[in-house]
């Protein structure tokens, strides 16, 4: 399984990889720190899901990234991971064709 993870937060980002790559044997997980960063892998490699922050650095933010997914090529789910856990934020997220909202932090106990 190839995995695309979008975070700006290094220390985040790799606490996400290493927690993938536990449970998943033998996947991939291509990391960028900001959109632009995403849509030039996107070009070399089509990932499985895309996990995506919404708050990221530069013009393109989390949402405006699952809308240029969503008008070009393959079609992975794109689940949003997020400290926004704002209604607005959902339901663009869904509107765009993000498959899944997930808050940062959120326990599931």
């Amino acid at each position: 399984m190839r995995i695309l993870l979008v975070e700006d937060n290094l220390e985040y980002r790799q606490l996400v990889k290493s927690a993938l790559l536990e449970r998943i044997p033998g996947g991939i997980v291509d990391e960028a720190a900001d959109a632009e960063a995403a849509m030039s892998m996107l070009k070399r490699a089509t990932p499985d899901i895309v996990l995506t922050d919404i708050g990221l650095p530069g013009s393109i933010n989390g949402l405006a990234l699952i809308a240029r997914i969503r008008r070009t090529g393959p079609q992975p789910p794109i689940v949003i991971i997020t400290n926004h856990n704002l209604p607005e934020y959902r339901a663009e997220a869904a509107r765009l064709g993000a498959n899944d909202f997930l808050t940062k932090g959120a326990s599931t106990a």
